[in-house]
């Protein structure tokens, strides 16, 4: 127990040095300017550094919206969908839930959806706009509609969700295959002259 708490101490006193800092420093702020570094220890201990540039407006890996503000927004919303099929055959419907919830406590949200991608043309939605009052919950409705004649094949997509500046999406594919009954089934028997 005492040599792993040892180890500890060491591998972030390592870290420390590494970016320039020492115990006594007091200004952690501009850490993050410099670089980020992705912990990923392996089977020989060893260190690999991601250079990240926090100021460039993209939220990359190792960023968050603590160590980087300029580039990590908080997302005033949370969803959830019970969207689980992924396999569908032509001819298909299906309807699912997409549940957006507004996670700010003093100020009202218009939440905006819209489909794009390979799905665009299979997805319809209930309604493209939810307003949402503080701490509130509310949800669209999703049809999947698969026409007879559609290519079976795989289609990706997603559904953006924004509200204000700030969106996420959601990546939703699935994959449309020919029931086994339509399949042909071709059994041949060579002939052969006696």
């Amino acid at each position: 127990m005492r040599k792993s708490k040892l180890l500890m101490v060491v591998l972030v006193i390592g870290i420390m040095s590494t970016l320039g800092l020492s115990l006594n420093s007091t200004n952690f702020s501009n850490v993050y300017k410099e670089s980020i570094f992705d912990l990923n220890l392996t089977s020989n201990q060893t260190i690999h550094r991601q250079n990240v540039s926090c100021g460039n407006l993209i939220c990359e890996q190792g960023e968050n919206v603590y160590n980087c503000p300029s580039d990590c927004k908080i997302i005033p919303f949370t969803y959830s969908t019970d969207f689980v099929s992924t396999v569908f055959q032509p001819g298909a419907t299906d309807n699912f839930l997409l549940k957006v919830s507004n996670i700010l406590s003093n100020k009202k949200i218009k939440v905006f959806f819209t489909v794009e991608g390979g799905i665009k043309p299979f997805l319809e939605l209930s309604k493209d706009l939810l307003d949402i009052g503080p701490l509130s919950s509310d949800q669209i409705n999703v049809l999947l509609n698969i026409p007879k004649d559609v290519k079976p094949k795989t289609y990706a997509g997603f559904i953006r969700i924004r509200a204000g500046a700030e969106e996420v999406v959601l990546p939703i594919s699935f994959t449309i295959k020919l029931p086994k009954d339509n399949l042909i089934e071709l059994n041949l028997k060579i002939l052969t002259p006696e």
